[in-house]
């Protein structure tokens, strides 16, 4: 499995950094959330490595971001509301 780095952007204008797999066979999507940001929570932490990994092999398109104000995404953190946009923005990007 090879990821291809992709810039995207969510609903307010905020660019965010993330990684995306697509399987040949396609079956659907998921979006795989880091750990709390305000806590060292990345797209580069183990478990969301292994979480995407198992999506991918599972038949699923994935996408792995960094939240807004995390690594090159651009922002800060939003106590939540933002975060949401962030997450949604994935999906977006992850879905043909």
């Amino acid at each position: 499995m090879e990821f291809d780095t992709l810039r995207f952007q969510t609903s307010d204008g905020i660019t965010l950094v993330g990684d995306m797999a697509v399987p040949e066979q396609t079956r659907g999507a998921a979006v795989v959330c880091h750990p709390h940001p305000l806590y060292g929570g990345d797209r580069f932490n183990p478990v969301v490595g292994a979480l995407a990994t198992a999506c991918f092999q599972d038949g699923l398109a994935v996408i792995r971001f960094d939240f807004r104000g995390v690594n090159d995404s651009e922002g800060t953190h939003d106590g939540g509301l933002g975060e949401i946009r962030d997450a949604l923005a994935a999906l977006e990007a992850v879905l043909p």
